[in-house]
């Protein structure tokens, strides 16, 4: 299957995604070089994925994990007007997404992101889901990773001294200019 989405169209078959199970846990050999993306992986996902919090994903050509992303429910409050005022808009959230060190800086993360953006716009004719939203780390290389694949931040003076940094992205944009 081609995903089309915000930069390329993506041959599924370069990477595969799949759910995570615990055989692929006990046997994972991942280091992102951040303790709490790697504690997430190791020590919390299965909890988040068995209370219904989250469904994760590893990323792999063969046996090698790329990186990983979770997926949950969601809902934004955002800066635009649109033709239908609400007070939130549904969304999917990324909570989080990793990549593995020995694979940084080869476009990994902007894959992931552009399958997740292609998962959306498939899916979403049976839920509604207007946006992709992400907590970004409050790091100026992390937001800008977020920036280059098109996300917004929210309220942008009132994220100065917070962690995480909300941002969104229009996924009706994307669906648009494709």
């Amino acid at each position: 299957m081609n995903i089309k989405s915000n930069k390329l169209k993506l041959d599924e078959t370069q990477y595969e995604v799949a759910r995570l199970d615990k055989e692929q846990l006990n046997n994972l050999i991942f280091d992102s070089e951040d303790e709490d993306l790697n504690d997430f992986i190791f020590n919390e996902s299965l909890g988040y994925c068995k209370k219904s919090l989250a469904v994760v994903y590893l990323v792999y050509p063969g046996s090698t994990v790329l990186g990983y992303f979770s997926l949950s429910a969601d809902s934004v409050k955002i800066n635009e007007k649109l033709d239908i005022n609400l007070k939130y808009y549904p969304s999917l959230k990324i909570g989080r997404l990793a990549v593995d060190k020995k694979f940084k800086g080869c476009g990994i993360g902007t894959w992931i992101i552009d399958w997740i953006i292609g998962y959306i716009l498939k899916i979403r004719s049976g839920h509604g889901i207007r946006y992709l939203s992400v907590d970004a780390y409050n790091n100026d290389n992390i937001v800008k990773f977020y920036e280059k694949n098109k996300f917004v931040i929210y309220h942008k003076k009132k994220n100065k001294n917070k962690i995480n940094i909300p941002m969104y992205l229009d996924i009706n944009y994307m669906d648009n200019n494709n």
